[in-house]
C-alpha cells in the first residue's frame, strides 16, 4: 500500500499542473486545442503507457498508476506550454495597442 502512495502523489502533483493549466486556459477562451492536447494525453499516452507497462514489465497495477501519471505530466507540459504561448501573445498584442 505504501508504494501506490507513492504513485498517488505523484499522480496528484501531475494532475495539479494539467487541471491549473486547462482551467487558466478555458479563461482565455482557448479551449479547442487544449481539448486536442488532452485527448492526445490521454488516450494515446496514458492508456498505451499504463497498459504496456501492466502487461509486459512486473510492476502490474502500479504500471496503470505510472501510465496515468506519464499522460498527466505529459498534458500538464503541453498545457503549460501553450498557456504560456497565449500569455506572450497576449501581452505582446496588449504592448503594440497601448
Amino acid at each position: 500500500t505504501a508504494q501506490f502512495l507513492i504513485y498517488a502523489l505523484f499522480f496528484q502533483v501531475s494532475d495539479a499542473i494539467q487541471a491549473t493549466a486547462q482551467a487558466a486556459l478555458r479563461g482565455y477562451k482557448d479551449v479547442n486545442i487544449a481539448f486536442v492536447m488532452t485527448l492526445i494525453a490521454y488516450w494515446l499516452i496514458c492508456l498505451p503507457a499504463g497498459w504496456g507497462l501492466a502487461h509486459f514489465t512486473d510492476l502490474g497495477a502500479a504500471g496503470y498508476w505510472l501510465g496515468l501519471t506519464f499522460g498527466l505530466l505529459a498534458a500538464g507540459v503541453g498545457l503549460s506550454a501553450r498557456l504560456i504561448h497565449i500569455q506572450r501573445t497576449r501581452f505582446s498584442e496588449e504592448k503594440m495597442v497601448g
